[in-house]
């Protein structure tokens, strides 16, 4: 989809693709890939979660493991057409999506999400040419659409509300306003 990092001049072994969604960005190698999560903040950077140098190691799949460094390298190095900051984390996890493959029920699921994600935002290449404030803008305004058109109960895990998040910050205050949701509050087992 991006030929931007798959030239004629790389020898076809080392053909490598970037992909940067709303919560995900993904790193691929022909058929290979590996994940990571993202967190999007209203006011700073998203936070791009990435394993710790252990983490990666007891937890990458096979033919990443050794390749940590050249892996994010090659998504940092990207002109994203988004304020990312790129967070070791002993807590954080591999994403098992990859960034064209959406959870069910999430925004990017949902017509709208499929639409902005198919303009490529945050990609230097993006057709839309959206200032970066525009692109997470655009997102922002998605997330609480999509939380004023939910209805029934919502389990939240506070324990996982991240301060300053968009979540925290829209999603939230946007679900407690919706006189058709019923929030559930609790932590995870």
């Amino acid at each position: 989809m991006f030929g931007l990092f798959n030239t004629k001049q790389r020898p076809a072994a080392s053909l490598w693709s970037c992909f940067i969604g709303w919560r995900v960005a993904t790193y691929q190698e022909r058929d290979v890939w590996l994940s990571l999560q993202i967190e999007p903040m209203r006011d700073e950077p998203c936070r791009v979660y990435v394993p710790s140098a252990e983490t990666w190691e007891a937890q990458a799949p096979e033919w990443a493991k050794a390749q940590r460094a050249r892996i994010l390298e090659r998504l940092q190095q990207v002109a994203w057409n988004r304020d990312l900051a790129w967070a070791d984390s002993r807590r954080a996890r591999f994403w098992h999506r990859h960034v064209h493959d959406p959870v069910d029920g999430s925004l990017e699921s949902t017509p709208g999400g499929r639409q902005l994600e198919a303009m490529w935002l945050f990609h230097p290449d993006s057709p839309a040419r959206f200032p970066r404030r525009d692109a997470k803008r655009a997102w922002c305004a998605a997330a609480e659409q999509m939380c004023l058109q939910v209805s029934g109960r919502v389990n939240i895990d506070e324990s996982e509300v991240i301060p300053g998040s968009v979540f925290q910050e829209i999603e939230l205050q946007t679900l407690k306003r919706n006189p058709n949701v019923s929030l559930c509050f609790g932590e995870a087992a």
